[in-house]
């Protein structure tokens, strides 16, 4: 029997600061009515009221909206699991150092001649090329050269209506033939 009153204490209070912590939910949906706080006292009757409170407790921590029923059984073992997943992570005996070897000379002067021999290509210096012209760019973006101007300022002269007349019907208009 005590048992069962301290059970109905935890869910009580767990319910009451959901409700407190999720005002939104609280003022669309209103408070816990005494129908809905049966359904979560016979749902959780498994539970003890340590846990009970402790899934409240971890919930309000980690969740930013209300509680289901199976947000609260399932607080306890997801705090584990993500628990667990954290110290997996920084664990680093997990896997052992890297053993960083030099490149061997023989293979460091093959990699710097075929390095050479690419340079000669038309196609990897039409990149490089490419690469600084981007590199340019990105320089004047940032501020500290102005920007070429690529419109060319080359005047325009205007047509005569009759010079129109014959790009458009050809070198016959007007003509009485």
């Amino acid at each position: 029997m005590e048992q069962n009153h301290q059970r109905q204490e935890a869910l009580l209070q767990g319910l009451k600061a959901c409700e407190i912590n999720y005002k939104a939910h609280t003022s669309k949906h209103g408070t816990t009515t005494e129908q809905e706080f049966n359904l979560w006292l016979s749902e959780l009757q498994d539970m003890s009221p340590i846990k009970i409170a402790q899934s409240f407790k971890l919930h309000l921590q980690n969740s930013a909206f209300f509680p289901t029923i199976a947000d609260i059984r399932n607080a306890i073992a997801e705090h584990r699991r993500a628990k667990a997943a954290d110290e997996w992570n920084t664990n680093l005996k997990a896997l052992p150092a890297p053993n960083k070897k030099p490149m061997p000379m023989k293979a460091k002067l093959t990699l710097l001649k075929l390095m050479d021999e690419a340079r000669k290509d038309p196609k990897v210096q039409k990149a490089e090329r490419r690469k600084e012209s981007a590199l340019q760019v990105k320089e004047s973006y940032g501020g500290r050269h102005e920007r070429k101007r690529t419109i060319k300022n080359n005047p325009r002269t205007s047509m005569s209506q009759e010079a129109m007349d014959r790009v458009y019907y050809g070198n016959n208009y007007g003509s009485s033939s």
